[in-house]
């Protein structure tokens, strides 16, 4: 007989198994590769958040393009900005709003100032959208203000 259990074979001797060093390039590689997977999702969650933020920016900016040509029609602005937004995620806001000023003074944009001039006409343009992306969301707010006269 030899030992105590002699069917257990490289078992009985636990000194031998732990200097064995067959497949330790497997276990090397699982720790490596789960590592690189994270950074791989972590570079396509921030690639997908560039992206979407550039095409929300480049539709507010189309917004104030029209407005810089001579447009004055804040709807036809809404407009342009949503043909603009090509990867539009839903529930995304876009506003357009003007406010008219005759000095420091808050004015009505259809009448004139108390010196006969016209009211300085500003356009503010915003986009607000909820960017979605492989780990998680977020919330992104994008506005630019003009001066038209």
């Amino acid at each position: 007989m030899k030992g105590l259990f002699p069917r257990l074979g490289r078992l009985s001797r636990p000194w031998k198994i732990a200097r064995n060093e067959e497949g330790v390039a497997a276990i090397e590689f699982a720790f490596l590769s789960s590592v690189m997977a994270f950074i791989l999702l972590g570079i396509t969650d921030v690639g997908m958040v560039v992206m979407q933020r550039s095409d929300m920016e480049n539709s507010v900016k189309a917004g104030v393009n029209y407005f810089m040509v001579g447009g004055r029609d804040p709807v036809e602005a809404k407009a342009v900005m949503e043909s603009a937004w090509a990867y539009r995620p839903e529930g995304t806001e876009i506003f357009v709003s003007n406010i008219c000023f005759c000095g420091d003074q808050i004015q009505a944009c259809n009448v004139e100032c108390s010196d006969g001039s016209l009211p300085v006409t500003y356009y503010q343009i915003a986009a607000r959208a909820q960017l979605e992306t492989v780990v998680s969301e977020a919330n992104y707010v994008y506005q630019d203000v003009i001066r038209i006269r």
